[in-house]
């Protein structure tokens, strides 16, 4: 790493040379100093300092803190206060711009460099987790289920763009929101009593709704802090209304490939019992020797085709149980969805629990 490059926002022109002198003598470059707030907010976007320093009271109608305020919304440079003020308000006034120091003149060289370093580092860490999160962010994206993040003061932390457009809202404006606003009208389908049922109890639920004719699972998830407890709650809405649509494809499917194959066996029995009905009818004209040699290799055929007439039958059984069996189903799994509904509309978490035979 280079030398830290600094620029000084000082008012008093020997105050600021000597300042100036001092900072190169600990190794940091200072290109130059500025005495008033519009020529720091022009340096600080043409040199694009690593930090800088900054006296409240400058030369002109703009402050210190002023320039700062600006500086940080425009740049996201660190900023160093210098002030020979000690006042409470003033003090509290330049906290509301977040500095990374404040330093009272006349100053400690040796306190002020280990006030910059630090400041250094800390914006470098900051800049290192926005990226992480930006990053983290992008891989988020990545993934076509909506996630939203809500943490034990029930307020969202973070979403992905997903949700964000689940949820109509923009993403930026999601963290610190109240989780009940966003699980009302247009959220993921799951009620504040549900999250509060996994904050309880730990264990992860799953929801199913459908909505504008579509259907979404959305599951909650328990992530628990470095103590063991639950710290914050993983909210994943997916859209399975492709997935059910193949289900049921597959399922009548199925259930006609059965049906045609069963009709194909009937159909096919008869036709060789219909041969065989015609070979016995020969057989009156033939000699008793090879009728009855004949006769034994037309009995096995008609053993296979019993057997075959008896599968059928069992066969037929079967089917209906099968289309019994997807007709419950499906009438316990609407059941299911509408208990759920109104045990949410309750504000009951009941409701949560996995439909009979699982997902419908």
């Amino acid at each position: 790493m280079g030398k830290a490059r600094i620029l000084v926002v000082e008012d008093e022109f020997i105050t600021a040379a000597d300042i100036q002198s001092r900072l190169e003598e600990m190794g940091y470059e200072v290109p130059l100093t500025v005495d008033n707030g519009a020529a720091a907010i022009e340096q600080a976007g043409r040199l694009r300092p690593d930090i800088i320093l900054m006296d409240i009271t400058l030369v002109g109608t703009m402050t210190g803190i002023e320039a700062a305020a600006e500086i940080k919304e425009r740049f996201r440079i660190p900023v160093i206060f210098l002030t020979a003020h000690s006042e409470e308000h003033t003090f509290d006034r330049a906290l509301r711009t977040s500095p990374y120091g404040y330093v009272i003149k006349p100053f400690d060289p040796l306190n002020l460099r280990a006030i910059i370093d630090m400041a250094l580092y800390k914006h470098r860490m900051e800049e290192s987790l926005e990226e992480s999160g930006r990053t983290i962010l992008s891989l988020l994206n990545t993934i076509p289920d909506a996630l939203l993040l809500v943490d034990r003061d029930r307020k969202a932390v973070a979403a992905n763009d997903a949700m964000a457009a689940r949820l109509g809202r923009a993403r930026e404006g999601l963290p610190g929101t109240p989780a009940g606003e966003l699980l009302a009208g247009t959220g993921p389908g799951v009620s504040p009593a549900q999250v509060e049922e996994v904050f309880r109890t730990g264990r992860a639920v799953s929801v199913e709704e459908t909505r504008d004719g579509r259907w979404f699972q959305t599951f909650l998830y328990p992530v628990t802090g470095p103590d063991g407890s639950i710290a914050r709650i993983l909210l994943q809405s997916r859209d399975v209304t492709d997935a059910r649509e193949l289900k049921e494809r597959l399922r009548q499917e199925g259930i006609s490939r059965i049906a045609t194959t069963i009709d194909q066996c009937r159909a096919m029995n008869e036709q060789i019992a219909a041969s065989l009905a015609a070979i016995r009818a020969i057989l009156g004209a033939m000699d008793p020797a090879s009728s009855r040699r004949v006769e034994e290799e037309l009995h096995v055929i008609t053993s296979s085709v019993t057997q075959l007439d008896r599968s059928y039958a069992k066969t037929e059984r079967a089917r209906a149980l099968l289309c019994q069996y997807f007709l419950d189903r499906e009438r316990d799994a609407r059941r299911y969805r509408e208990e759920q509904a109104r045990n949410a509309s309750r504000g009951d978490p009941a409701g949560a629990a996995e439909p009979p035979g699982g997902a419908a």
